[in-house]
């Protein structure tokens, strides 16, 4: 899992992912908790780099 806690707004693009992540019949999460924040740490870097 994670080595340090998660920023604010990892936090915040966590949360408002796992509300609308797709749930299947026995309502678990498709994806991952460390999939999911993967995804987050990928938006974020993405961000920065395109407003360096």
């Amino acid at each position: 899992m994670r080595n340090n806690e998660p920023t604010d707004l990892e936090s915040e693009i966590f949360n408002g992912i796992t509300r609308r992540a797709s749930k299947q019949a026995n309502n678990e999460y498709i994806y991952t908790e460390n999939d999911i924040w993967n995804l987050v740490k990928a938006i974020i870097d993405k961000y920065q780099l395109e407003n360096d």
